[in-house]
């Protein structure tokens, strides 16, 4: 099984977004200390994921 981990940054540190292409599926695991900037990010990211593939599952930690 292959994972592709991405560690994204705004204004400082925001998420990790974990893609699962052989299971069609993604995980985003929020920053606690920067909630409220995590927050937007993982809308959005969602929102972009989505976009590219209707069918992905999203899970949020």
């Amino acid at each position: 099984m292959h994972g592709y981990e991405y560690f994204i940054r705004g204004e400082k540190f925001v998420c990790i977004v974990v893609l699962f292409p052989q299971w069609n599926s993604a995980t985003i695991h929020r920053i606690l200390w920067n909630m409220e900037e995590s927050k937007r990010a993982v809308e959005r990211i969602s929102e972009i994921l989505r976009e590219i593939e209707p069918a992905i599952k999203v899970e949020v930690i």
